[in-house]
């Protein structure tokens, strides 16, 4: 019998991909991390000293979510708002190391999901 293809995701694809998605939320509820604020995170380390219109257009989000999730992520120490250098108007968003430390600690934790 010849096997049907299709254009569709498979269920069990789909459930083991929520599934993941609710383990990281697990991991980030033990630091105190919504799962937009880690999404943020991980944007600054692939792309340092980026702006919150950066950081939006990689999060299907509004951008008063993200400009919330960066309060939260700023009040907790994890990143820095600047001005830019050359435009005064211009915010420039930093991990700091406490952010970068945060980020280590869940990779490690993530790392190990499925196992």
């Amino acid at each position: 019998m010849a096997t049907a293809t299709h254009d569709w995701i498979e269920t069990t694809d789909v459930l083991k991909l929520l599934n993941l998605v609710s383990d990281i939320r697990k991991i980030l509820r033990r630091f105190r991390l919504k799962l937009l604020e880690y999404h943020a995170l991980l944007i600054l380390r692939k792309s340092p000293n980026t702006t919150p219109g950066e950081i939006g257009k990689q999060v299907p989000l509004l951008p008063a979510a993200v400009t919330r999730a960066l309060n939260c992520l700023e009040r907790a120490k994890l990143i820095t708002r600047n001005f830019g250098q050359e435009d005064r108007r211009t915010v420039v968003v930093s991990l700091t190391k406490e952010g970068a430390s945060l980020l280590q600690q869940i990779d490690r934790l993530v790392l190990h999901l499925g196992e």
